[in-house]
């Protein structure tokens, strides 16, 4: 059953079967990989899992360092105020690697002028001084989320980085 997902590396806890009705913003995170289907010839989410087990599981622990380079403006009204991320080799890779799997899965992208040269990493500004620029967090997880018919956002898996 085809479902939408999106894949988040949480800075503030997020925590497995938690549910988010639709509106509420996830706790501070920085996106991996936005929203898209999952139809991938009727295989099931399990195997949207495994992929991501065996991404996490490549990593080497606290090489993702996300660190706010400053605030910035995304959307396109230009009116969400995010804090862009530094430039981060293994965060860019890692988002390469999943991209390309997913690809071969026949996602559906919602837009694709966010993946690939076009991520910027970054985190929402979900409070004024939540993510000050030069504040730096380690990721220690991927989240996959899920969104139901009614908007509600479930989170799906956690998956530690080794």
């Amino acid at each position: 059953m085809p479902g939408e997902f999106l894949i988040v590396l949480p800075i503030e806890p997020i925590m497995p079967d938690t549910a988010y009705a639709a509106g509420t913003p996830l706790p501070m995170h920085c996106t991996l990989m936005p929203w898209f289907r999952w139809a991938a010839d009727g295989a099931e989410t399990s195997a949207l899992m495994f992929l991501l087990e065996g991404l996490a599981g490549d990593r080497t622990k606290g090489a993702l360092q996300l660190v706010s380079a400053g605030p910035d403006m995304f959307g396109p009204n230009g009116d969400v105020p995010v804090h862009v991320l530094s430039r981060n080799r293994e965060l860019e890779l890692l988002h390469t690697r999943l991209l390309i799997s997913l690809a071969m899965y026949r996602v559906r992208f919602r837009d694709l002028a966010w993946l690939g040269a076009g991520y910027r990493p970054h985190v929402g500004d979900v409070r004024v001084t939540a993510h000050d620029a030069g504040r730096t967090f380690a990721a220690d997880r991927i989240v996959l989320i899920s969104r139901n018919e009614a908007g509600a956002k479930i989170v799906t898996s956690a998956h530690r980085l080794d």
